[in-house]
């Protein structure tokens, strides 16, 4: 699927609001000040399509450096932490690595 150029401005601003659809794919995002959460249900398939061993969701805390990728969905937890920045975000997700970090994670 295309996006015009007019489209993909107003999914970035939608994004940086909450939770949205990536209109690209099956994850959601919630964008911050030079960072992402995104929000993926169905971790079945790899990003080549290839089937996984594990099944279920997660959600991902990107910052262009580093995946920090917890099992399970954290979008209530991140929706209140994005606004506070990425200090916040990691904070929450460091409370939480020991117990559901998951393993494609590259912290």
């Amino acid at each position: 699927m295309f996006m015009s150029e007019i489209e993909l401005l107003t999914w970035n601003e939608e994004a940086k609001q909450g939770f949205v659809l990536n209109p690209l794919g099956g994850n959601y995002v919630y964008k911050g000040d030079g960072f992402y959460v995104s929000f993926n249900p169905d971790t079945s398939f790899d990003f080549l399509g290839s089937l996984r061993s594990s099944a279920g969701s997660e959600t991902a805390l990107y910052d262009d450096a580093t995946w920090r990728i917890l099992n399970g969905d954290w979008r209530s937890d991140y929706e209140v932490l994005v606004p506070n920045g990425l200090q916040a975000c990691i904070d929450f997700y460091e409370s939480k690595r020991a117990e559901h970090r998951c393993d494609w994670s590259t912290d």
